[in-house]
Protein backbone atom coordinates (compact mmCIF):
# COMPACT_ATOMS: atom_id res chain seq x y z
CA UNK A 1 0.00 0.00 0.00
CA UNK A 2 1.41 3.40 -0.92
CA UNK A 3 1.94 5.61 1.49
CA UNK A 4 -0.50 9.09 1.52
CA UNK A 5 2.36 11.52 1.07
CA UNK A 6 -0.05 14.27 1.51
CA UNK A 7 -1.23 13.51 4.96
CA UNK A 8 1.88 12.89 6.31
CA UNK A 9 3.22 15.93 5.17
CA UNK A 10 0.35 17.51 7.27
CA UNK A 11 0.90 15.26 10.13
CA UNK A 12 4.61 16.21 10.13
CA UNK A 13 3.46 20.34 9.81
CA UNK A 14 1.05 19.97 12.52
CA UNK A 15 3.72 17.98 14.71
CA UNK A 16 5.96 18.87 17.59
CA UNK A 17 8.45 17.24 15.31
CA UNK A 18 8.31 20.69 13.00
CA UNK A 19 9.04 22.78 15.65
CA UNK A 20 11.51 20.74 17.64
CA UNK A 21 15.01 21.81 18.10
CA UNK A 22 16.35 18.68 16.85
CA UNK A 23 14.71 18.98 14.05
CA UNK A 24 13.66 16.14 11.64
CA UNK A 25 14.13 16.62 7.98
CA UNK A 26 12.26 14.53 5.02
CA UNK A 27 13.33 13.63 1.89
CA UNK A 28 10.20 12.91 -0.25
CA UNK A 29 12.69 12.19 -3.26
CA UNK A 30 11.18 12.74 -6.86
CA UNK A 31 7.92 14.24 -5.26
CA UNK A 32 8.17 17.68 -6.14
CA UNK A 33 4.65 18.52 -6.47
CA UNK A 34 4.02 17.17 -3.25
CA UNK A 35 7.10 19.16 -1.33
CA UNK A 36 5.97 22.48 -3.47
CA UNK A 37 2.53 22.36 -1.96
CA UNK A 38 3.49 21.70 1.29
CA UNK A 39 6.14 24.03 2.11
CA UNK A 40 3.46 26.83 0.26
CA UNK A 41 0.77 25.70 2.79
CA UNK A 42 2.76 25.45 5.85
CA UNK A 43 5.57 27.41 6.57
CA UNK A 44 7.32 25.38 9.42
CA UNK A 45 8.08 22.93 6.62
CA UNK A 46 10.95 25.48 4.98
CA UNK A 47 14.35 23.63 5.56
CA UNK A 48 12.95 20.45 6.74
CA UNK A 49 11.32 18.82 3.35
CA UNK A 50 12.67 18.49 -0.06
CA UNK A 51 12.28 16.20 -3.01
CA UNK A 52 16.36 16.23 -3.79
CA UNK A 53 18.44 13.66 -3.10
CA UNK A 54 21.21 16.15 -3.06
CA UNK A 55 19.49 18.18 -0.15
CA UNK A 56 19.73 14.81 1.61
CA UNK A 57 23.27 13.98 0.90
CA UNK A 58 23.96 17.66 2.13
CA UNK A 59 22.10 17.34 5.60
CA UNK A 60 24.06 14.21 6.01
CA UNK A 61 27.41 15.42 5.04
CA UNK A 62 26.54 18.35 8.11
CA UNK A 63 26.60 15.51 10.59
CA UNK A 64 22.62 16.58 10.85
CA UNK A 65 21.26 13.84 13.17
CA UNK A 66 17.60 13.00 12.18
CA UNK A 67 17.31 11.98 8.79
CA UNK A 68 14.63 10.45 7.08
CA UNK A 69 13.89 9.39 3.12
CA UNK A 70 10.99 8.03 1.35
CA UNK A 71 11.35 6.88 -1.39
CA UNK A 72 10.44 4.65 -4.59
CA UNK A 73 13.07 4.03 -6.44
CA UNK A 74 16.54 2.99 -5.70
CA UNK A 75 18.52 5.99 -4.91
CA UNK A 76 21.92 7.14 -6.85
CA UNK A 77 23.94 8.27 -3.45
CA UNK A 78 23.01 5.34 -1.50
CA UNK A 79 26.43 4.32 -0.78
CA UNK A 80 26.24 7.73 0.99
CA UNK A 81 22.99 6.78 3.42
CA UNK A 82 24.49 3.07 3.85
CA UNK A 83 24.99 3.42 7.68
CA UNK A 84 21.43 4.36 7.94
CA UNK A 85 18.71 2.49 9.53
CA UNK A 86 15.98 1.03 7.74
CA UNK A 87 12.50 1.95 8.96
CA UNK A 88 9.60 1.13 6.84
CA UNK A 89 5.43 2.16 7.34
CA UNK A 90 5.38 -0.23 10.86
CA UNK A 91 8.67 1.36 12.31
CA UNK A 92 7.02 4.53 12.17
CA UNK A 93 3.54 3.97 13.50
CA UNK A 94 4.91 2.64 16.56
CA UNK A 95 7.08 5.42 17.20
CA UNK A 96 4.06 7.84 16.62
CA UNK A 97 2.17 5.58 18.99
CA UNK A 98 4.60 5.43 21.95
CA UNK A 99 5.55 9.22 21.16
CA UNK A 100 1.01 9.53 21.71
CA UNK A 101 1.46 7.36 24.47
CA UNK A 102 3.63 8.79 26.91
CA UNK A 103 1.70 12.63 26.30
CA UNK A 104 -1.50 10.76 26.90
CA UNK A 105 -3.30 12.48 30.16
CA UNK A 106 -5.47 9.18 31.05
CA UNK A 107 -4.82 5.90 31.48
CA UNK A 108 -7.65 4.88 28.57
CA UNK A 109 -5.77 6.98 26.15
CA UNK A 110 -2.46 5.26 26.99
CA UNK A 111 -3.84 2.17 26.81
CA UNK A 112 -5.13 2.48 23.67
CA UNK A 113 -2.03 3.97 22.11
CA UNK A 114 -0.28 0.93 23.48
CA UNK A 115 -2.40 -1.29 22.06
CA UNK A 116 -1.88 0.26 18.90
CA UNK A 117 2.02 0.14 19.15
CA UNK A 118 2.23 -3.14 19.57
CA UNK A 119 2.05 -6.58 16.91
CA UNK A 120 4.47 -7.52 14.34
CA UNK A 121 1.94 -6.58 11.98
CA UNK A 122 0.74 -2.73 10.86
CA UNK A 123 -2.90 -3.68 11.62
CA UNK A 124 -3.89 0.02 10.90
CA UNK A 125 -2.17 2.02 8.28
CA UNK A 126 0.56 4.81 9.61
CA UNK A 127 -2.47 7.37 7.58
CA UNK A 128 -5.31 6.87 9.56
CA UNK A 129 -3.01 6.75 12.65
CA UNK A 130 -1.93 10.00 12.18
CA UNK A 131 -5.34 11.42 11.34
CA UNK A 132 -6.32 9.80 14.89
CA UNK A 133 -3.64 11.81 16.53
CA UNK A 134 -4.14 14.95 14.34
CA UNK A 135 -7.91 14.89 15.81
CA UNK A 136 -6.88 14.10 19.36
CA UNK A 137 -4.17 16.96 18.89
CA UNK A 138 -7.03 19.09 17.71
CA UNK A 139 -8.77 19.20 21.06
CA UNK A 140 -7.97 20.49 24.20
CA UNK A 141 -6.14 18.35 27.06
CA UNK A 142 -9.61 18.38 29.22
CA UNK A 143 -11.44 17.91 26.17
CA UNK A 144 -9.63 15.41 25.16
CA UNK A 145 -10.32 12.60 27.44
CA UNK A 146 -14.47 13.24 27.06
CA UNK A 147 -14.15 13.46 23.17
CA UNK A 148 -11.90 10.83 22.15
CA UNK A 149 -14.28 7.96 21.76
CA UNK A 150 -15.63 10.46 19.27
CA UNK A 151 -12.90 10.12 16.96
CA UNK A 152 -11.56 6.78 16.50
CA UNK A 153 -13.50 6.27 13.34
CA UNK A 154 -10.05 7.97 11.89
CA UNK A 155 -8.31 4.85 12.59
CA UNK A 156 -10.96 2.64 11.00
CA UNK A 157 -11.74 -0.85 11.19
CA UNK A 158 -8.74 -3.62 10.97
Amino acid sequence: MPMDLPTVVQGLAQSKLAKSKRQLRVALVDQDVVVKSATGRFSSLAGMLTSNEEEAVQWRNKKLRTIALITNRALEKARTFAEFRRVNERDLARRLCAEQRDGAEVTWLRTLWDALERGRALRISLVDTIQFALALESLSPTERSAKAPRHLHCIGSA
